[in-house]
């Protein structure tokens, strides 16, 4: 069956375009096997805006609520077939209030996942599942090497009695040699067994799936705090847990894991994540400040008052920028001074930088140090007719 939307597949820049709840479910007609039987392993899918499913799943009247037990996971519950094995963008969008209240093994936005998805942005989940294997976005996560997770964070609840995570429930396959990394978990998990965490609740092959840069935040009641994480609840293999933190506020990490357990101060603190003298750091997160976050960054931070977030999440600072004109005519060499204060009072003024106006009037900042939060000053001194002026202006 053709996907009813726009695209052909084939690519990021001409991928599927996924506009509502019913386009996403389209990506059952585009499942495959191990072996690439169908040549659907490079298809790719993206979302062109939010997809608020509150309503389809949640509502008796939505398309999706299904007598209450919510969304149906994509791809099949058998492992062997019938999987999705291609290429998911998020592409900076969101799905919004995803329900799920199932007795089935293997419960999320897909059952099992082979694939590879960027940018995971699950917010406001409410998952609840009588069996096991349940995560906002997979219940099993089995991607081979080169494919996985880059990016994800998720917001809401999610419960089971084990085999809870925040992203997916567990990974089991030796083959599944991926990847899951660059993500932060927020909703509070639930279970009543053991095998829950943050990102995962167990990763059971030995140099199977890896976590690299996971943070846990999100708060977890478990029966069984032994195999309870802030990002996993039991790892076979330690180095395939890397580079990740978790909050001390209450089961600190799973049997295996190496995640660091650090205060709210350490974890909102960019030193942690970029000095290599951070216990559990073997290599720095790709994460500047939030000032000076361009849109290419995998972390921005907002220093000492926010936890990291992942990029996609967030819209680059604009850079001031603007022209100068004389009675209508541009004025080439003027002197523009940038400053930056806490409130149009002064409080605590700094100097940005000192710029030079171009041949059409024309200034742009470029530097790294640049608040959006702040109010932004223009002084601008130049010369005409033979005497300096100055004029000042806070920006709009």
């Amino acid at each position: 069956m053709a996907f009813s939307g726009n695209g052909t597949g084939v690519d990021f820049e001409n991928a599927f375009e996924i506009t509502t709840l019913a386009e996403l479910r389209e990506i059952n007609d585009y499942l495959d096997d191990s072996s690439n039987t169908s040549g659907n392993h490079d298809v790719h899918f993206k979302l062109m805006n939010d997809l608020d499913a509150t309503f389809a799943t949640q509502n008796e009247s939505g398309d999706y609520y299904n007598a209450g037990a919510g969304w149906d996971g994509l791809a099949s519950v058998a492992a062997t077939s019938n999987q999705f094995f291609g290429h998911l963008h998020f592409n900076g969008f969101k799905i919004i209030g995803l329900k799920i209240n199932r007795d089935v093994d293997r419960i999320g936005l897909f059952r099992y996942f082979f694939g590879t998805a960027y940018d995971v942005w699950m917010e406001d989940v409410d998952i609840t599942n009588a069996a096991l294997d349940s995560g906002a976005f997979a219940g099993r996560i089995e991607s081979p090497e080169g494919k996985g997770v880059f990016g994800w964070q998720v917001t809401g609840s999610v419960s089971g009695p084990a085999f809870v995570g925040g992203l997916f429930g567990s990974s089991h396959f030796s083959g599944a040699t991926g990847i899951v990394r660059d993500g932060i978990n927020y909703a509070s998990l639930t279970n009543t067994g053991d095998h829950i965490g943050g990102a995962c609740g167990r990763l059971v092959a030995s140099g199977g799936l890896k976590l690299d840069k996971c943070i846990g935040i999100g708060s977890i009641t478990t029966g069984n705090s032994s195999r309870a994480g802030k990002v996993v609840g039991r790892v076979l293999s330690s180095e395939d847990v890397t580079n990740c933190f978790g909050l001390n506020d209450d089961v600190g990490t799973g049997q295996g894991d190496p995640t660091t357990i650090l205060t709210q101060s350490q974890l909102r603190d960019i030193d942690t994540y970029t000095d290599l003298a951070t216990t559990g750091l073997d290599e720095v997160y790709d994460m500047v400040l939030k000032s000076a976050f361009d849109g290419s960054q995998a972390w921005a931070i907002n220093d000492g008052v926010a936890y990291p977030e992942p990029g996609f999440t967030l819209d680059a600072a604009p850079l001031p920028a603007g022209n100068f004109k004389i009675n209508g005519d541009n004025k080439e060499g003027a002197n523009v001074v940038l400053i930056q204060a806490d409130d149009k009072d002064f409080l605590n003024v700094t100097v940005l930088d000192t710029l030079t106006t171009d041949a059409s009037g024309d200034w742009e900042y470029t530097g790294e140090s640049y608040d959006p939060e702040k109010e932004l000053g223009v002084l601008i001194d130049y010369v005409e007719g033979g005497e300096r002026w100055s004029r000042f202006k806070w920006a709009e």
